[in-house]
């Protein structure tokens, strides 16, 4: 299932992996790098016969990817409504997930 604050996860494993490197990587990654939060929220049932091995396909949902973007980092094209068409929703703030 969804891993909570997965952005943050990932975040603190940049700069854990940055702490035997030079200096200038972990630098780079804390001040230029975004590691956003998000969640899948897609629920699929198995195909007949597959011990829910192998998912049943459908159709786009209306989200299937929701996205914490508090301070604005993505790029205008992602914040377009016309994103939520393509199962895309981005969220500004933790309460909105």
């Amino acid at each position: 299932d969804n891993v909570p604050n997965n952005g943050d996860t990932i975040r603190s494993h940049l700069l854990s992996a940055a702490k035997s490197e030079d200096e200038s990587i972990r630098h780079f990654i804390e001040n230029y790098t975004v590691c956003l939060n998000t969640m899948v929220d897609r629920i699929t049932s198995a195909r007949p016969g597959s011990d829910g091995m192998i998912p049943r396909g459908e159709p786009l949902p209306v989200k299937a990817l929701v996205i914490l973007d508090p301070d604005g980092d993505l790029p205008p094209t992602f914040t377009d409504s016309s994103m939520a068409s393509f199962g895309v929703v981005v969220r500004a703030t933790k309460r909105e997930l």
